[in-house]
């Protein structure tokens, strides 16, 4: 068994009550009759995963907050844990008060250390500031939006709290022209936020021998948010429809509709 390329297919404006999803004799065709991917038989499909909806980038915001220290040489430390490419990375942020230092002025000195690693692309936040305050605001960047800060030391002097939980981006339009992503007729559009179905299934070929062989392949279905039909392309279409099929022309059980994690 082989895998191809996926091919994608984008529903730009939804048809009301997931009539962009029709069953006819086993054949499932999906989109409309100027945009349109048909020929899966039920059959054949293997699974549909489902992630919705879409999301902009939320960029995390975390704060930790100081305690004045109880004398000089009070360290003060925290971790940045970061995915960075396609890594996990950690940067530590620390600091060793000296005589007369308070709260604010410790609260200081580490948003200026992280600041540095900020600058020096140890981490991705859009900033680490105090202004004025024994609270240090971290920011996540609108490409990295997520982040953890942790102390590790539970009696360090620090309290890391979370404002905003944040979330990465899913199914930006522009994010997916940037990727090269290019649909069967209709195209992404960059003001588009989009939510996605992924319809596994298998198709027959022959091989050079005259052996038939079946290829594994993957429909990408992106569906515009922004529509008013959006989510009963989901529920009035793939859902009603392809679960509750048991018996059609040329089809096999019913399809499984589960959620992607």
């Amino acid at each position: 068994m082989s895998t191809v390329q996926p091919n994608y297919l984008f529903l730009n404006s939804v048809q009301a009550a997931g009539a962009d999803v029709s069953v006819s004799e086993g054949i499932v065709t999906f989109g409309t009759s100027t945009n349109v991917f048909t020929g899966i038989k039920v059959k054949d499909i293997s699974n549909i995963y489902t992630k919705t909806p879409g999301a902009a980038a939320v960029a995390r915001v975390q704060t930790v907050t100081v305690t004045a220290p109880a004398s000089a040489g009070t360290d003060y430390s925290f971790q940045i844990t970061q995915m960075i490419g396609s890594e996990y990375k950690t940067s530590f942020v620390s600091y060793e008060s000296v005589a007369g230092d308070t709260a604010i002025t410790v609260a200081t000195a580490l948003a200026s250390v992280a600041s540095a690693l900020i600058s020096a692309g140890s981490i991705q936040l859009a900033s680490a500031a105090n202004s004025g305050t024994n609270v240090v605001t971290l920011t996540g960047s609108t490409a990295n939006p997520i982040f953890v800060a942790e102390v590790l030391d539970a009696g360090s002097g620090l309290v890391v709290a979370t404002s905003t939980a944040g979330n990465e981006a899913f199914g930006v339009g522009s994010d997916l022209i940037a990727e090269g992503i290019t649909g069967i007729s209709a195209q992404p559009v960059s003001t588009n936020v989009y939510s996605l179905a992924i319809v596994n299934y298998y198709s027959s070929a022959i091989s050079l021998n005259a052996q038939e062989r079946n290829i594994e392949q993957q429909l990408y279905i992106y569906v515009n948010d922004g529509d008013a039909d959006a989510a009963a392309f989901f529920t009035s279409g793939i859902a009603a429809k392809l679960t509750t099929i048991t018996t059609a022309a040329n089809a096999g059980n019913a399809t499984s509709v589960e959620a992607l994690p």
